[in-house]
């Protein structure tokens, strides 16, 4: 059958992890790069990617009740800025092809990488 087929010629080549911040150091075992990169192996933000136009958007949302701090890779020679989702302020850029992230509990922000 159709579904079998599928299932034979992925066996061996899905991993399982245990804890969702083991996805992107997997990913990045097997080779594929995730858009932009955490420094730490724990990721803090729960992070919503789109692509648009002229680059991408990725909305970073604290749900601890913690403040959490991250530094994100984005990619050499790239421009990318922080924003305040509700006011479109701006809140930070990139240097470096690295850019500095700290969100209050609760509380989300916007980072666009030009293409």
């Amino acid at each position: 059958s159709l579904v079998q087929n599928l299932v034979n010629e992925i066996k061996g080549k899905v991993k399982k992890v245990s804890t969702p911040d083991e996805v992107v150091h997997v990913l990045l075992e097997s080779g594929i790069k995730p858009p932009i990169l955490p420094e730490n192996r724990y990721q803090p933000f729960d992070i919503t990617h789109r692509v648009v136009q002229n680059g991408e958007l990725f909305l970073l949302f604290n749900g601890t009740k913690e403040l959490q701090k991250e530094v994100f890779f984005i990619g050499n020679g790239k421009k990318g800025t922080l924003l305040d989702p509700l006011t479109g302020s701006e809140k930070g850029k990139a240097k470096d092809g690295y850019i500095s992230v700290e969100i209050p509990p609760g509380f989300s922000l916007l980072l666009f990488v030009e293409k």
